[in-house]
């Protein structure tokens, strides 16, 4: 059985995120893990490695679960898009949307050479979108849900993202990553909010949903602004990375 077929692929991911954190807490401000040389310990060349491998593993995981059908024609190109999800399940998120933090993390580490930098800003990035969305969700969907159906199931989720939100701020403050995630994600949903907001898929159990799916689910155009919405957040957290960078090189 894969691994995202059994377990809750963004709690999953997240966890991965808050773990690694943790870990990064106690071991970061012991060596300088950008640069491993001959004399690097064991522990500084492991958490060097970890990383990488560790979404190298969700990426495949990801892909491996995910019923393509290979850009053969324009439609199979927009079913693959924006139509497919992970594990193939209806509830889950797009395929697509789920790989667009393991890409960032690979960008980020061959920009920075810091797999530990790179592994927390891709946590950041899913709380920024996530935080920002499910206030706007709320806000729209308020009639129509409840505490037990809908905030309960994903309260451990939310716990594990913010924590993560406040790792990063704490590390690295107020940079141009945190400026132009959390500015592209709040525009983002004041569009999709004019929109009426409309989304595929939802927790709550109630009369504007059907077995956790909306009238939306099979709209093409809806998918795609649900996963149009991960793919402007990497563009801009790519953006903030690059500048980032060279704001570095500037004071060196």
């Amino acid at each position: 059985m894969n691994l995202l077929n059994s377990l809750d692929a963004t709690v999953g991911m997240i966890g991965f995120f808050v773990a690694l954190s943790i870990a990064w807490l106690y071991f970061e401000p012991r060596y300088n893990h950008k640069k491993i040389t001959h004399s690097s310990s064991f522990m500084e060349i492991f958490w060097w490695i970890a990383f990488p491998v560790g979404f190298l593993i969700i990426a495949t995981n990801i892909i491996a679960s995910t019923s393509w059908r290979f850009p053969i024609t324009q439609a199979d190109l927009m079913y693959d898009l924006f139509m497919t999800r992970v594990g193939n399940l209806e509830t889950t998120a797009h395929s697509i949307s789920y790989l667009t933090l393991p890409i960032f993390f690979f960008y980020s580490f061959y920009r920075t050479k810091d797999s530990w930098y790179s592994a927390l800003a891709t946590g950041f990035i899913a709380f920024v979108h996530e935080a920002i969305w499910f206030v706007f969700y709320w806000a729209v969907y308020y009639d129509f849900l409840d505490v037990k159906s809908e905030f309960l199931p994903v309260a451990n989720f939310m716990i594990l993202i913010v924590t993560i939100g406040i790792l990063y701020f704490v590390k690295y403050g107020l940079d141009w990553l945190v400026y132009l995630t959390v500015v592209t994600q709040i525009m983002y949903d004041i569009i999709w909010s004019l929109l009426g907001f409309p989304i595929t898929c939802t927790n709550n159990s109630g009369a504007m949903i059907r077995f956790g799916i909306t009238k939306w689910f099979y709209d093409i155009g809806i998918n795609a602004i649900e996963v149009m919405g991960w793919l402007f957040l990497l563009y801009f957290a790519c953006l903030g990375v690059i500048l980032n960078t060279r704001k570095e090189k500037s004071i060196m």
